[in-house]
């Protein structure tokens, strides 16, 4: 039976100077996307108010307005318009600011979009009869096209452009055009090739590519405006820039003396996780990814060894004393053969961005939020005791 949670108790002041001399991380694994780091000298109510902040706490941009202008699939308008807001805006929010509600739109809090499909280029190429017979029309031995998320291009503001609205197209797609009345209507070729090449620019904001959002048939069209905003997960999950954030303590394996012959394979076995290994020449067994462990008890179970709770007798009379007391462990499991426990100050902290931030920086910003979090408490308190004192 497993242990109760561990419950963080400090005793006496807190000593800014000795915690900090105290803490250690050590990385164990690093990448654009994901970051996992094992900390020492913490506890768990501090890493659970860093995993707090990192799902509700820290900004991102996300697609909160839609103006769906032309579409002739299958999938309803609302649909659509949720799945488009999911879609990751890999944007840096550090530079934008936040939109409230009765803001104009601008470079400043605001990144505009667009959808289009087929795109002009596309429908241009394609062409219509004189007679304006859709070229594209469907047939029984045309499938579905797919319309992934990599259609979406960044559309930036223009001096020309209004703030506020977005720029008209000024091409009718239910009518057959020449291409001096295309240049004469509206310049709907050149808007569509200008943003492709600015989405090609470093500088461009882009969203996550390879999301299916729906199919289309020959014939239907798609034609989307987006405005992405800054904010924060807990009003919605869309501006959470996590995809997950997670900690767990560092669990710790130990074998009670050297375990050998039928026993040693039964261990091997009975870990899910492959936490054990014989080794090659005397088939002795030993702890090899002791990293890996999930604290599922089975290689206590496998061989009807008891666990830890049940009878504390057993394992005095048996002669196998506790030699493997290390401090600031929690015993979960205990068998004859095996012990396992978890570190109280020893943590494996996990991070995966969904990518408007790389992995490592995300955890930087949950730091400074908390920390500002702090200095207003401080103050707050420091602001009460003095209007106390002045009263008194």
């Amino acid at each position: 039976m497993k242990n109760g949670p561990v419950v963080a108790r400090e005793s006496g002041p807190f000593n800014f100077a000795e915690a900090s001399r105290n803490i250690q991380v050590r990385r164990v694994l690093h990448t654009v996307d994901e970051v996992t780091f094992e900390l020492y000298g913490v506890n768990a109510p501090f890493l659970n108010a860093l995993r707090r902040i990192l799902i509700a706490e820290v900004p991102s941009m996300a697609i909160e307005y839609v103006t769906i202008n032309e579409n002739s699939t299958v999938m309803n308008d609302e649909f659509l318009a949720h799945r488009l807001g999911l879609v990751p805006v890999l944007a840096d929010p550090r530079l934008y600011q936040f939109r409230k509600e009765h803001d104009v739109p601008s470079s400043q809090n605001t990144i505009r979009f667009r959808l289009r499909f087929p795109s002009v280029n596309k429908l241009l190429r394609q062409g219509r009869s004189r007679t304006g017979e859709d070229l594209g029309a469907p047939t029984a031995h045309c499938p579905s096209i797919p319309v992934y998320s990599d259609n979406i291009f960044w559309e930036p503001f223009s001096a020309t452009t209004n703030a506020g609205t977005f720029a008209p197209v000024a091409l009718n797609m239910d009518q057959s055009h020449s291409a001096e009345e295309i240049n004469t209507c509206g310049e709907a070729v050149l808007k569509d090739r200008r943003m492709q090449e600015d989405a090609s620019s470093p500088n461009a904001a882009r969203v996550q590519p390879g999301i299916l959002l729906t199919k289309v048939l020959p014939g239907q069209r798609l034609d989307i405006a987006m405005e992405a905003v800054k904010g924060l997960g807990q009003d919605h999950a869309k501006w959470s820039p996590v995809a997950t954030a997670y900690y767990r303590m560092t669990p710790k394996v130990r074998l009670k003396g050297e375990v050998n012959g039928p026993a040693a394979k039964a261990l091997r076995e009975s870990c899910p996780m492959r936490v054990f290994e014989l080794e090659e020449t005397s088939g002795v067994l030993k702890v090899a990814h002791e990293s890996r462990c999930t604290l599922c008890g089975e290689c206590t179970r496998r061989l009807q060894e008891k666990i830890i709770g049940e009878d504390d007798s057993h394992r005095k009379e048996s002669g196998s004393e506790d030699l493997f007391e290390e401090p600031n462990c929690q015993t979960v499991y205990e068998s004859h053969h095996v012990k396992v426990c978890n570190e109280t100050k020893r943590f494996m902290f996990t991070i995966e961005s969904v990518g408007q931030y790389r992995a490592d920086v995300l955890f930087g910003e949950a730091l400074m939020i908390l920390r500002e979090k702090c200095v207003y408490l401080l103050e707050s308190l420091q602001g009460d005791s003095e209007s106390t004192t002045t009263r008194e």
